[in-house]
């Protein structure tokens, strides 16, 4: 068989550009291996063998054929009564052309397919989770999942599965939960039934301590991903349950924590390598011993700043009223020490007022017999 030459000047054994940017990443090695071999026979004038290819790449016969046929497929060669190298110029046509019926084809058969897939999905939904009786708000809701969240067919059918609580049909009651779940997989970017699983071992692993954190303050709405990360930190950290308690339950106050001011406080513990909910309470406990004699260092791994038990009005309030329960006696003895000095400073201002008082009758009386 002949190689012919078509529009190619290059006259050497040389692979254009072209070939090697826009083929090297979509054919096989095979096809690869094949189209240097036949630069090489075109570039030296030697015809091409089917059995002497096969040998020379050591390859068979059959990779040979498929190493052609995706050759002449994704435009490389053509073939007719001998095959014929693509110029290079036309290579990024002839890629073109390739890939726009590939696209084609695939996007029909993966069109038709997925679209019988989201209606079997619809049809098992509503006979296994419904009876077969689901409203037109379902079957909206449905058509969102699809469109809007673009979940896959098994997607929305596991969205349902791990929804149910029980063997009762769903019903409209059951929607504003269903939604909401759906609303938290489109957040996370789940679309596929592996995103599925991978979010449920994320949810049995961290789920329930993330919920710990949401009961603890109060928090309803969903984490943004943004908290989970933070949250996720924390978990990661080792930062127990028992140990945010420490924090959470002891102020009384908890609907005023966010998980950033959380996070604030848990870097300290762990810059201070705290492992467990006693070294935690230690450590507050510290504080407030240090706060109530006036000042002093904090515990180490604690920074300058106030922590979530020492809020403004906890500072304002609390302490004081703390100090009053711990007078001392010579606290007492100091009162009764100022109020000696108080009473003895006005007794002198008494006494220096009165003797100003009798020197200046003395002038005036002195004035008035000088003027007479």
């Amino acid at each position: 068989m002949k190689l012919k030459k078509e529009r190619d000047l290059n006259g050497n054994f040389a692979i254009g550009n072209p070939f090697a940017e826009l083929y090297l990443g979509r054919l096989s090695g095979d096809a690869v291996k094949m189209y240097v071999y036949l630069r090489y026979l075109f570039a030296n004038g030697l015809d091409f063998f089917q059995e002497e290819a096969a040998k020379t790449l050591r390859m068979d016969e059959n990779a040979c054929v498929e190493a052609l046929r995706e050759l002449k497929q994704a435009g490389a060669i053509s073939a007719s009564d001998g095959l014929v190298i693509t110029a290079d110029s036309d290579l990024r046509n002839a890629l073109k052309d390739a890939l726009e019926r590939d696209f084609r084809e695939k996007d029909a058969a993966s069109g038709n397919a997925l679209k019988d897939d989201y209606s079997e999905v619809v049809r098992t939904v509503n006979n296994e989770f419904f009876g077969g009786k689901m409203n037109a708000t379902w079957f909206n809701f449905l058509e969102k999942c699809k469109i809007e969240y673009g979940f896959m067919p098994e997607t929305i059918y596991l969205l349902f599965k791990l929804c149910k609580k029980d063997d009762e049909p769903f019903s409209s009651r059951m929607l504003s939960y269903v939604s909401k779940v759906a609303e938290n997989w489109h957040a996370e970017r789940v679309e596929t039934p592996e995103d599925v699983d991978a979010r449920e071992k994320r949810f049995r692993e961290f789920g329930p301590y993330a919920d710990f954190v949401a009961r603890k303050i109060g928090f309803s709405r969903p984490w943004t991903e943004q908290e989970r990360n933070v949250i996720a930190g924390w978990y990661k950290a080792g930062v127990s349950k028992e140990m945010l308690a420490v924090l959470l339950d002891d102020t009384g106050r908890v609907s005023a924590f966010t998980v950033r001011k959380i996070d604030c406080e848990v870097k300290k513990w762990t810059d201070a390598g705290f492992k467990n909910p006693e070294e935690v309470k230690n450590y507050y406990e510290a504080l407030a011993q240090a706060g109530k004699k006036g000042g002093g260092q904090a515990p180490k791994g604690a920074s300058g700043n106030k922590t979530g038990r020492e809020t403004k009005k906890q500072a304002g309030q609390e302490g004081h009223f703390d100090n009053e329960r711990n007078y001392s006696g010579s606290f007492f003895e100091m009162l009764e020490q100022r109020d000696k000095n108080d009473k003895n400073d006005k007794s002198n201002k008494s006494a220096n007022g009165a003797a100003e008082s009798g020197r200046e009758d003395a002038n005036k009386n002195k004035t008035g017999g000088d003027t007479k």
